[in-house]
């Protein structure tokens, strides 16, 4: 199945930034990209102009890099038959836009290093800035590099560079904006995307805990060393700069690949030990005779960490975007765009086709789809999207919660919204074994006030705008408690519907964990009065808002997927990050429909039960 058609939730947001950039780009200014705006080239896509864009940027961007090389080889007296060896080796694997981009931005250092010329400094900036709107984490481990080499040079040469300070945030500064404005047209974005972007970094780092693959704590530990030992073994001023510079990328650029322990994100990792495996070339006059076997035992440590290997069937001899590819997505575009959308369709069909009646109601005005399946547009050739200003993907963390909450609520709000369900078993299913009533709580609330349901299919409710909205509203109930972690608390006695805030007392082992290996799992336990039990995972940052109680919402079929919660309890994967007291604040959310009703009963006459 060609990845770019795929159904999905990564198919679906890819897809979306293809749609928005090609058809509806005079709305760019207003749509914040969680990934970066430039996210679409990381997979070229079948939609009008971007794919050829998306080609021609990375064969720019393996030319850029294959140049630096044999630069470099001028220097380190390297031949050049050698280097264009380990330049074609590299040309071979599976391409990754972070990794070789970041490599980019390490070598172009070292020619800085080497030559002092300024003309560098732009290269490094921008493929910094350019990595930024691309996909932010890309771009702040290349800005973590110019300030680990601004420190290497202050360090090695006794002295403080001012001007060489100034020339790194100057020459930054003005990429930075410059990209942006020709992005977006306008300022406001450019300035919004930074604390859009740290609040995601922020969020993603308790979200990336969980991992889908077979953990081995012993062969993660021999690569990371493996890769340390490499810097311990080599004597040589120039490689040591290389290395540093590269370990600190693998570490910034690859933390979530790293903890996530599963295939796809084993993949990035993979490809940016073997592209600095083909960079030591450069250096092999001077490296150690234990930096070829170490670099090898880290990337088998890491290979050997997986269970049934199937996705790296491709990875040792590929050839993406090379010249089979540049014929089908350029010369000839146009029958692989009708393939694609002929497959597309295939792919779409079954999950998200809306019937005849729906098409008819929703073509009345513009229509958007939560939490975040955008396939719906393609699926159902509808002309009259207008998506939101903070695009849904994964776990919306409470900040972006609020202000799609916001939106919603607001007169620019779209006259029909699809909400889909998270799976067909479980419609309030979330990303990760979450819940939807607690990662889009403020969302949901907002839907609630200001749509109501006119057609319901198998795990999608069509939604319309209400002509007036509702009043709904949060109240405490009493005062802050003291919880054990790990004990079934009895929930007050409530007509309404039920939830609270949560705030654990943690020590400094977690911050210290969360930032250098991987956070912990957090989890709240339902139980019902017949024993009946839901295990869900939560977010601490999230959970200081708001954790849904009661009831317990599933399915849309009928009233069974509505259950009444008695008792909870609050654990995680390690008892000793906190105390093991939990501060707890029973809530209670109120309905005014204008009915003499509680919450609860209004709450199953919205869902139409």
């Amino acid at each position: 199945m060609d990845h770019s058609v795929n159904a999905g939730l990564d198919g679906s947001y890819f897809w979306a930034f293809n749609y928005l950039i090609s058809h509806d780009y005079q709305n760019l200014d207003k749509i914040t990209f969680i990934y970066g705006p430039l996210a679409f080239l990381h997979n070229t896509m079948y939609y009008g102009p971007l794919v050829i864009i998306g080609t021609l940027y990375q064969l720019l961007l393996k030319f850029v890099f294959g140049l630096v090389m044999f630069k470099l080889a001028q220097h380190l007296n390297v031949s050049k038959k050698v280097v264009f060896a380990a330049f074609a080796a590299s040309c071979l694997t599976v391409f990754n836009i972070e990794a070789i981009s970041n490599l980019a931005v390490i070598l172009f250092l070292m020619l800085y290093h080497f030559e002092r010329k300024n003309s560098y400094w732009l290269a490094i900036a921008f493929f910094t800035i350019s990595g930024y709107y691309f996909k932010c984490s890309a771009g702040l481990s290349a800005a973590v590099l110019q300030g680990l080499f601004y420190l290497h040079y202050c360090f090695s040469n006794k002295t403080v560079d001012y001007k060489l300070f100034l020339r790194i945030v100057g020459i930054n500064i003005a990429f930075f904006i410059g990209i942006g404005l020709i992005l977006f047209r306008s300022l406001v974005p450019v300035f919004d995307s930074i604390p859009i972007y740290l609040e995601n970094i922020k969020s993603f780092n308790e979200i990336s805990s969980i991992y889908n693959g077979t953990e081995n704590i012993i062969l993660l530990a021999v690569s990371a060393l493996s890769l340390i030992a490499i810097f311990y073994y080599n004597k040589q001023h120039t490689f040591n700069l290389f290395w540093l510079l590269a370990f600190f990328f693998v570490y910034t650029g690859y933390t979530h690949s790293i903890v996530r322990m599963d295939h796809s994100h084993y993949m990035g990792f993979l490809v940016y030990v073997y592209l600095i495996g083909c960079c030591c070339v450069l250096f092999y006059h001077h490296a150690s005779k234990y930096t070829f076997p170490l670099l090898g035992l880290s990337f088998f440590s890491y290979y050997a960490n997986l269970s049934g290997k199937k996705d790296f069937q491709e990875y040792w001899l590929s050839l993406p975007n090379g010249p089979s590819n540049f014929y089908e997505y350029v010369i000839n575009a146009k029958n692989h765009s009708l393939r694609s959308k002929r497959q597309s369709a295939k792919n779409l069909k079954l999950s998200n086709t809306l019937n005849a009646n729906v098409l008819s109601e929703i073509r009345q005005g513009k229509v958007d789809f939560f939490p975040w399946d955008f396939g719906f547009v393609e699926a159902n050739h509808l002309k009259n999207w207008q998506p939101r200003p903070f695009l849904q993907s994964l776990n919306m963390s409470a900040t972006f919660d609020k202000k799609t909450a916001d939106y919603f609520k607001s007169d620019k709000s779209p006259e029909y919204l699809i909400w889909h369900g998270g799976n067909n078993i479980d419609f309030m299913s979330g990303i990760d074994n979450s819940y939807f009533m607690n990662n889009e709580f403020y969302s949901i609330c907002s839907i609630l006030a200001n749509y109501e349901v006119f057609s319901k299919q198998t795990n999608v409710l069509a939604l319309k705008r209400r002509v007036a909205p509702i009043k709904l509203w949060v109240r405490d109930d009493g005062d802050k408690q003291e919880i054990e972690a790990g004990e079934w608390i009895k929930l007050p006695e409530n007509k309404n519907c039920s939830g609270c805030s949560i705030e654990y007392d943690f020590n400094v082992l977690r911050g210290l964990k969360k930032q250098f290996y991987r956070d912990d799992e957090f989890f709240i336990e339902y139980r019902t009065a017949t024993r009946q039990k839901f295990k869900r995972r939560i977010w601490p940052s999230d959970a200081k808002n708001f954790v849904w109680l009661d009831p317990f919402i599933s399915t849309l079929n009928d009233s069974t997927g509505f259950k009444n919660v008695t008792e909870v309890r609050f654990t995680n994967t390690n008892s000793i990050i906190h105390s093991g007291k939990i501060k707890v604040q029973f809530k209670s959310l109120l309905f005014d429909n204008g009915e003499a009703i509680d919450s609860k009963t209004a709450l199953k006459k919205w869902f139409g039960w």
